[in-house]
């Protein structure tokens, strides 16, 4: 059995791997973030982000592919960096066959444990076990373990117990833990320039990605309540789903009131923030919340 690295401090980098191998939107900018800001040599991977339960099942030999293609020039890393949108146990035996030295760092947005089994049907969500048990093996193959944030620590280990069988030992024991907030680029969004609109109605903004886990029917259902006040609103965030039909309607519902609606571009999205009076949050599943903060 290999050796435990301490932790992060004890790390000695000089080159590091990083990949992403489910680049939606907040994924690929915590990737590009830290390989921008980094003072290390970083290279990085990212695979799109779209069809997640392949990713977990089968992405591992692609990104794996892709970062030694990436490495074909002699550069080999201290360290891998890779979230937890893939099979990292599958990851490290692709890697070692390359990079028999190197240490790897699993670093979590959130978890297959604790993910809301239910879809927005209503329908049990197939498959849960086998991404709880690639979740649980992954720990396992990490040298560090590293949370956004201690909720999600503190989520991940007292949710444990149900995938484990009775006695079993907790994966995340005598390894190293880490708690490492995402880091957010907050380029062009000043506070103090906020547009003041005193004859406008207030502007509600409900900016997540449209899946289950956000809970976009309790946000609807929160402003069929309040039609007898005046307000505005927009609805953005990344749809990778073919019939959102709460979204359909919930834009036929309050098309009198709707101001922006979809994806929009980062100019158009700053321009939103500024012009919001209320920022709404339903998720029922979050660990970090860039979008709130």
């Amino acid at each position: 059995m290999r050796d435990r690295t301490p932790g992060l401090a004890h790390l000695r980098v000089s080159r590091l791997l990083l990949l992403e191998p489910y680049g939606s939107d907040s994924h690929r900018a915590w990737a590009e973030g830290y390989a921008a800001s980094s003072a290390h040599d970083v290279r990085l991977v990212v695979l799109p982000g779209e069809r997640w339960r392949l990713r977990m099942r089968e992405g591992a030999r692609l990104i794996d592919e892709r970062a030694r293609d990436l490495c074909t020039d002699g550069w080999l890393p201290d360290v891998v960096l890779v979230s937890g949108m893939v099979n990292i146990a599958e990851l490290r035996r692709l890697l070692e066959e390359w990079l028999p030295e190197v240490r790897l760092i699993a670093y979590y947005h959130e978890n297959q444990l604790a993910y809301p089994d239910v879809d927005v049907a209503g329908r049990p969500r197939e498959l849960a076990a086998e991404f709880a048990q690639i979740t649980i093996d992954s720990f396992e193959a990490a040298d560090v373990v590293v949370f956004n944030s201690a909720h999600h620590l503190s989520d991940v280990a007292a949710g444990l117990d149900s995938w484990l069988p009775t006695g079993s030992q907790s994966p995340l024991e005598n390894r190293p833990i880490e708690v490492v907030p995402v880091g957010v680029d907050l380029t062009g969004i000043d506070p103090s320039g906020r547009s003041v609109r005193r004859e406008e109605p207030p502007l509600i903004l409900w900016n997540h990605r449209w899946d289950h886990d956000k809970n976009p029917q309790a946000f609807f259902a929160a402003l069929e309540q309040m039609t007898d006040l005046d307000w505005s609103l927009a609805v953005v965030g990344a749809n990778h789903r073919i019939d959102p039909q709460e979204f359909d309607q919930a834009r036929r519902t309050f098309a009198d009131r709707i101001v922006s609606w979809g994806y929009q571009s980062r100019a158009d999205y700053l321009k939103l923030l500024h012009k919001s009076d209320i920022v709404v949050s339903t998720a029922v599943h979050e660990y970090f919340g860039v979008a709130v903060v």
